[in-house]
C-alpha cells in the first residue's frame, strides 16, 4: 500500500477494480479508493484509443493477453474525472488468490514522454521538410553528449551527396562529420555548437 508505484488490483472475471494504493488514487485524481472500486477501465477512459480502436475491445484484448500469458505491456490512454486525457504505461499481470483469479497493473503516467515524442517528431517533419528543398547545403540535427560528444538525430539526404553516406550510415558514425571540419574552422564550429546550446538556436 506504501508503494510509490501507483497498482490497481481487479477481479478477472468481473473486470472491477477491487483495490488500489495511495499512489493510485493520487495519480487518478481521487480522494480515496472508494471512488475507485467497483469501477472499470472504461470508467476511466475515452470511448476510443489514439490508434482509433475501440477502449473496451482493446481493454478485453489485453486482460486476455495477460491471463494467458501470465503477463502484458502496453501504454493506454486515460481519461481523468474532469475529462482531461492522459497517457500511461500500463504493466498487467494475472495471479491466483485463494483459488481466484486476478490481475493486477502498474501504471506509469508518460504523458509528457508523449508530448516530447510529438513534439521531436513535428520537428523532425519541419526539417525534413525544408531539407527536401534546400539544393546546395545540409540540415542536421545534434545533440551533444554529456562527455562532449555529438551525436545525430537527423540529416538530409543531401548528405550522401556532400559526404557519400546515407543519412542511415552518417547517424551510425557521427565522427564522419567532425573529421570534415577543415582544423582552422574547428574552433569557430564548437563555439556555435556551444551558444546553440544555451541559446537553443545559433
Amino acid at each position: 500500500d506504501n508503494s510509490r508505484i501507483p497498482i490497481v488490483l481487479m477481479d478477472a472475471e468481473t473486470y472491477e477494480y477491487i483495490d488500489c494504493n495511495k499512489a493510485a488514487i493520487t495519480l487518478f485524481h481521487l480522494n480515496n479508493k472508494d471512488e475507485l472500486i467497483g469501477k472499470d477501465i472504461s470508467y476511466f477512459s475515452p470511448a476510443f484509443q489514439s490508434d482509433g480502436s475501440n477502449s473496451k475491445e482493446k481493454e478485453i484484448y489485453y486482460l486476455n493477453k495477460a491471463l494467458e500469458e501470465g503477463a502484458a505491456t502496453y501504454e493506454w490512454k486515460h481519461k481523468w474525472t474532469n475529462g482531461e486525457l492522459w497517457d500511461a504505461e500500463i504493466n498487467l499481470m494475472g495471479f491466483i488468490s485463494d483459488n481466484h483469479q486476478l490481475l493486477q497493473f502498474a501504471v506509469r503516467d508518460i504523458t509528457e514522454q508523449k508530448k516530447a515524442e510529438a513534439s521531436l517528431k513535428e520537428s523532425e517533419l519541419l526539417i525534413k521538410s525544408i531539407s527536401d528543398n534546400l539544393i546546395d547545403g545540409i540540415i542536421y540535427q545534434a545533440i551533444a553528449t554529456p562527455d562532449n560528444k555529438t551525436r545525430f538525430n537527423y540529416i538530409s539526404d543531401a548528405g550522401k551527396t556532400f559526404y557519400g553516406l546515407s543519412p542511415e550510415e552518417a547517424k551510425a558514425n557521427p565522427s564522419f562529420f567532425l573529421d570534415s571540419i577543415h582544423p582552422e574552422d574547428k574552433k569557430n564550429f564548437f563555439d556555435m555548437r556551444e551558444k546553440a546550446q544555451k541559446n537553443l538556436s545559433v
